[in-house]
């Protein structure tokens, strides 16, 4: 029995078992053990099964509720007790039948084990095996902090997650309720990670109406605002006024209508095109909006008088989203632009990906397994980002759309395969590196996803 300060201390001293043994990480999931009184726990928990030859050895870390606990051949997991024992096992643990039929089906999970006397080392001198060691180099910091949260709130406890948990636990779901309809927003983070997708979770559990503008380095301040184009009516051709998003946004907040203008990749619009947010996001001395959209309402005396818009703060909201960090080809942010925006910085976390991930896949009906698949592959590949080896970054988009594409775990290598120019470098002839690729197969085995 362990505190969380003594297993980062083991875990500090984590190492790779040798050449020859073969394994995989699996978790967070929710499981039962005995502790070493012999009763009967609950579990969050990471395991590692390893095999060289006729060996074969489950070495786990896991956290209770109130203590830790590490040690190498699980009981449970192995299979060891028989199916009657096993029900009642798990029966004395689960808050209900659904989490007792989760639990049991990490029963007889892994082959049985072969003994390396880990605890006789462990009770001696209180010395992990090199099994424990190998799984603790799987894991970061960061996976041992979330495995507290897991008994109760985890995705490995649920396979019916539902945004309403996101929105709780995402600090950008946090400033967007905090600011609403008070500060503009610029979500910045990498791309891929969720940031659209955090915005339209907000207008959807809040009910807001809005108007979407699609960042592109060919939009300009016209197809902002609007213009006027042909059309034939009973045989004539006259010009009529169409409202750019950023116009139509301001007409119906100035009907009184509360409306959120949503910019998705601010920075990919030209600066010219930028240029018209900074007078039309300027609140005047009555807290108002003004926005000039260059639209002939009357003329007098052989001049055009052009509309203006006036827009209550309280009913005009932007939100926009940006990527940041080397190797995107977009401008930087006006100083006076800036100064119309908050900034929230959209961490690509795992929690955070977690999170949405086990959402997604629960709504496409795949088993939770999937998600702990992709979640071990996410890690995996990006130590190989974090050591330089591969330049190109695997996001959260990716998983999803591995998600959507797979049937289960059944396909699940197949269409990760087809997703490796993503994240490969090609030659000068065009062929991908054949060194990365390898780098990317390897990292698909050690999440358990092979062919």
């Amino acid at each position: 029995m362990l505190n969380k300060k003594r297993v980062k201390e083991l875990w500090k001293e984590r190492k790779s078992l040798p050449a020859g043994y073969t394994g995989v990480t699996d978790g967070p999931f929710i499981t039962m053990m005995k502790n070493q009184s012999g009763k009967p726990m609950r579990m969050a928990m990471y395991a590692k099964h390893t095999t060289k030859g006729t060996s074969s050895h489950t070495a786990y870390v896991a956290f209770d509720g109130d203590e830790w606990h590490i040690g190498c051949d699980n009981r449970f997991l192995t299979g060891v007790y028989d199916a009657s024992e096993a029900e009642m096992l798990a029966g004395a643990v689960a808050k209900n039948e659904e989490d007792k039929q989760k639990i049991l089906k990490t029963y007889n999970m892994y082959e049985k084990d072969t003994k390396c006397h880990f605890w006789t080392a462990w009770n001696g001198k209180e010395e992990t095996c090199k099994h424990v060691k190998d799984l603790f180099d799987d894991l970061s910091e960061y996976d041992l902090e979330t495995l507290e949260g897991f008994l109760d709130a985890g995705f490995a406890n649920s396979t019916t997650a539902t945004s309403t948990r996101s929105a709780s636990t995402d600090l950008v779901a946090t400033k967007l309720n905090q600011y609403s309809f008070k500060r503009n927003l610029l979500i910045t983070g990498e791309k891929g990670g969720g940031k659209t997708r955090g915005v339209y979770n907000h207008l959807e559990s809040t009910g807001l109406p809005h108007v979407f503008i699609g960042g592109d380095q060919d939009v300009e301040a016209i197809d902002l605002k609007g213009t006027l184009i042909p059309m034939e009516k009973n045989g004539n051709k006259q010009f009529v006024w169409v409202d750019g998003p950023l116009t139509e946004a301001f007409r119906r907040a100035s009907n009184g209508e509360k409306i959120v203008l949503f910019i998705d990749e601010l920075l990919r619009i030209s600066p010219s095109g930028l240029s018209v947010l900074i007078p039309s996001l300027t609140l005047n001395h009555k807290n108002q909006y003004v926005l000039k959209t260059g639209r002939i309402i009357d003329i007098e005396d052989g001049v055009g008088k052009t509309e203006t818009l006036y827009a209550s703060r309280d009913n005009l909201w932007v939100i926009a989203t940006t990527n940041i960090g080397a190797g995107y080809d977009v401008s930087t942010l006006d100083d006076a632009l800036e100064d119309r925006f908050e900034y929230v910085e959209h961490n690509n976390d795992l929690e955070n990906i977690s999170t949405i991930l086990t959402e997604i896949v629960a709504e496409l009906g795949h088993d939770v397994e999937v998600t702990i698949k992709l979640l071990s592959f996410y890690k995996k590949m990006k130590k190989l980002s974090d050591a330089e080896e591969l330049t190109k970054l695997i996001n959260l988009r990716h998983l999803v759309q591995i998600a959507e594409d797979c049937s289960g775990t059944d396909d699940l290598y197949d269409v990760c395969l087809d997703r490796i120019p993503k994240w490969v470098e090609r030659d000068m002839h065009g062929k991908l590196v054949k060194e990365q690729v390898q780098l990317v197969e390897k990292a698909l085995a050690a999440a358990g996803i092979g062919a």
